[in-house]
């Protein structure tokens, strides 16, 4: 199984202009024989989570909107499958609106969906946009692969990687929007390794490059091995970052590095405990 992630530039609020870009990218992904291709956080609207305008919520979009309903058209005519992240607006509930992704099978047929669970206050507003996801951890199904997806920030956050291993995922893939600063693009391979190695599992960072609204992204998308090693990456320049999975590597990686075999969920209770309730949990956010 290939897969393949997109490394785009993309511009705010340039819908039309970011998805010719990204279907340029797929296309290209294809036509190298990739099974499997994953998008950035934002690449259809831009990161605009630096700063609070209204207007931005006119970028949100049903999952039967037209970002994913291209890709969807995109996926059915290559046969190939893609993750499409999307800023979603709820069709159920009027003012609810996610940072979301969806799986397309290569009919183009929507197979799951994730919402991003950690949504990040601070610095940028994500949380004034952004609904807390409330799909819960889940692992899809695509052609024999089980994969998870984590958003961005959810790397962060250790728990959500474990569920996904102990719910069988072969690999986790993480689009991402990431602004450049000091450090952090050291960060994030060290975390998108780290992941890999002390879970066993593929994990495939794709993040935006260039300029987005004059703020600079650092791009370096990378797949690391079940063992903790690179297996491919980009530097800052738009592109497209292939690798073939072996799954077998999976297994031999579980054997030599027994991280699963000697997992305690009694450390989960533990952690749980130190915060007494789902009430007391709910007061930490």
């Amino acid at each position: 199984m290939k897969v393949a992630g997109i490394q785009l530039s993309i511009s705010v609020g340039k819908k039309e202009n970011n998805l010719a870009k990204a279907m340029a990218g797929i296309r290209k992904a294809a036509e190298n024989g990739a099974d499997l291709i994953c998008l950035p956080e934002f690449f259809s609207t831009g990161n605009f989570t630096d700063e609070i305008r209204d207007q931005y919520f006119t970028l949100s979009e049903e999952e039967t909107g037209n970002t994913v309903s291209t890709m969807a058209a995109l996926a059915k005519e290559l046969k190939a499958g893609i993750i499409v992240p999307f800023f979603e607006k709820d069709s159920r509930i009027k003012g609810r609106y996610y940072n979301s992704a969806v799986l397309l099978n290569r009919k183009g047929e929507i197979t799951g969906k994730y919402r991003k669970q950690f949504v990040p206050t601070g610095k940028y507003f994500e949380r004034y946009y952004f609904d807390i996801g409330n799909c819960a951890t889940p692992v899809f199904s695509f052609e024999g692969i089980k994969l998870g997806i984590l958003i961005c920030f959810d790397r962060h956050f250790f728990e959500l990687s474990r569920i996904l291993c102990l719910k069988g995922a072969d690999i986790i893939f993480v689009p991402a929007s990431s602004f450049k600063r000091p450090g952090i693009d050291n960060l994030w391979r060290a975390e998108i390794i780290t992941l890999a190695a002390t879970n066993a599992l593929f994990v495939f960072g794709v993040n935006t490059t260039g300029l987005n609204d004059n703020i600079e992204q650092f791009g370096k998308s990378i797949i690391a091995y079940p063992f903790g090693n690179i297996l491919s990456e980009l530097e800052e320049e738009e592109g497209i970052i292939l690798a073939d999975l072996d799954l077998e590597s999976v297994t031999k990686a579980r054997i030599s590095n027994p991280v699963i075999r000697n997992y305690r969920i009694e450390n989960l209770r533990e952690l749980i405990n130190l915060y007494g309730s789902d009430q007391n949990m709910n007061n930490v956010r």
